[in-house]
């Protein structure tokens, strides 16, 4: 059965924009809810893969000490989506209140929580990142 409402490209710009919100206000409890207790990120350098509370923890540490001023995404393209699972190319470009920009490349794969209705990460692939002054 078709779902007419299901609009994946819609969803993947309000789930951006709702965690790009948390961060501005430096909301860590409403950030992570944006966050599936089962993901998996691949590909931070210096890491093999992090998970929920290793996100959560660098949240919690960046909004503590102001590190993080905004963060953005830029749409590249939809790769997959089913009503349950989209999985999206994006740019994500995060600024540091130092004045420091940080561009990631990723592919981010959300999942709608069954119980909450919520879009939810579940995992992203950094594909490549830079660092600009």
């Amino acid at each position: 059965m078709s779902d007419v409402n299901f609009h994946p490209q819609s969803i993947i710009v309000d789930w951006c924009n709702r965690v790009s919100r948390s961060i501005t206000r430096r909301d860590l409890k409403e950030h992570m809810q944006h966050v599936s207790e089962k993901v998996m990120i691949y590909g931070v350098p210096g890491y093999q893969q992090l998970n929920f509370l290793d996100w959560e923890k660098r949240r919690s540490h960046e909004f503590r000490h102001n590190l993080i001023e905004t963060l953005t995404y830029k749409l590249n393209s939809i790769k997959s989506s089913t009503p349950v699972r989209i999985l999206f190319h994006a740019e994500e470009t995060m600024q540091a209140a130092s004045g420091q920009v940080i561009i990631i490349d990723k592919e981010i794969t959300l999942e709608l929580h069954p119980q909450l209705q919520l879009w939810q990460v579940v995992e992203e692939n950094i594909k490549n990142w830079g660092l600009h002054e």
